[in-house]
């Protein structure tokens, strides 16, 4: 599926293909993508849970400097762990120069708590460079709970669901009607865990494609489907609300969600293509972008008021691959269309 919206309209919104591919399987529950259909948005649940960090530190609830230690102080109970993340920011989190691992299977050990085990997997000293890493956004996703006191769905409820009537977004399990399978199973992630040596018994089973439930191991097992690196479901349309809030300097409905300032500072190079969440990478050669690991995409070109939005379902099939190139060419049709 895919949503180009500029300059104030969608000019061009249409559906392709299956919502689940399984005729190998002899599957007889296939049926075609629609306009309205729901993908599992992976890591571009980042996009609004940094969008949420960014809206909080515009009403003053922290800073980007505020040591992440100093905001979650009940949390860090071990010496060990606050040591390594003492000097930890809210804005290293954002820009993934934390020096937290890329990632780490928790629900390995799924009866501990989340910074007990954080505190045993990580090295004597973090080191200063950029990694993308999902650990990240699961202590964002911690701040924004504390912040709140409430769980991540109904954050979600309260500031997209109501505020910008993005009615199809959710933290899953969802009904599994019109809504795009991913993998048959966590194979990808059953192959990490034995490249590491890490054993696990509760995999979901690899002869049916996951349906309605978070495809991400660490958000389905270990965070019953709700955390800040993954977990969103949504269709196209409320996932263009998202860029179109960045398109319009933070304000919708003529309120100021997040400020000007913080908006434009996000989707600044802050090192090593990295924003405020934002990925800056040659992927999005104009303005930013984010991916996602089950195959969606956000491109957002403030200059241009371009916002693009495609979602597909890349794992749900037998022998899943990088779809880079695909959103490459899509990408230069739009510089094509809308900018060049």
């Amino acid at each position: 599926m895919c949503n180009i919206y500029h300059k104030n309209e969608s000019v061009f919104l249409n559906a392709y293909g299956y919502l689940n591919n399984a005729t190998y399987l002899n599957d007889s529950s296939i049926c075609k993508v629609n306009k309205t259909s729901k993908f599992d948005l992976a890591s571009v649940t980042k996009i609004f849970i940094s969008t949420l960090i960014l809206h909080a530190i515009t009403k003053k609830e922290f800073k980007l400097s505020s040591k992440i230690i100093k905001l979650l102080p009940a949390f860090f109970r071990k010496q060990k762990l606050r040591s390594l993340l003492e000097s930890v920011t809210v804005e290293e989190l954002l820009t993934h120069s934390s020096g937290l691992i890329a990632w780490y299977p928790f629900y390995a050990q799924k009866d501990k708590d989340f910074f007990d085990i954080l505190g045993n997997i990580l090295n004597e000293e973090l080191p200063k460079d950029t990694v993308y890493s999902d650990l990240n956004f699961m202590l964002l996703g911690k701040l924004l709970e504390h912040v709140y006191q409430m769980d991540l769905a109904d954050i979600i409820k309260q500031e997209y669901v109501k505020l910008f009537n993005m009615s199809s977004l959710s933290y899953g399990p969802i009904i599994p009607s019109n809504v795009a399978a991913t993998e048959f199973g966590n194979q990808t992630e059953i192959k990490m865990c034995e490249k590491r040596n890490i054993s696990f018994s509760e995999w979901r089973p690899t002869d049916k494609a996951i349906l309605g439930e978070v495809n991400d191991g660490n958000c389905y097992y270990y965070f019953s489907g709700q955390s800040g690196h993954a977990g969103l479901f949504a269709n196209a349309e409320d996932v263009v609300k998202l860029g179109r809030l960045y398109l319009q300097k933070g304000v919708w409905n003529g309120e100021e969600f997040i400020s000007q300032e913080l908006v434009e500072k996000s989707m600044e190079e802050l090192g090593k293509n990295r924003g405020l969440g934002w990925d800056l990478s040659d992927l999005f050669p104009y303005g930013c972008g984010h991916t996602g690991f089950t195959g969606p995409s956000m491109w957002v070109v403030p200059e241009n008021e371009i916002v693009v939005v495609t979602l597909t379902n890349r794992l749900n099939v037998e022998n899943p691959k990088s779809i880079n190139e695909f959103r490459k060419k899509l990408h230069q049709i739009v510089i094509d269309e809308f900018i060049v």
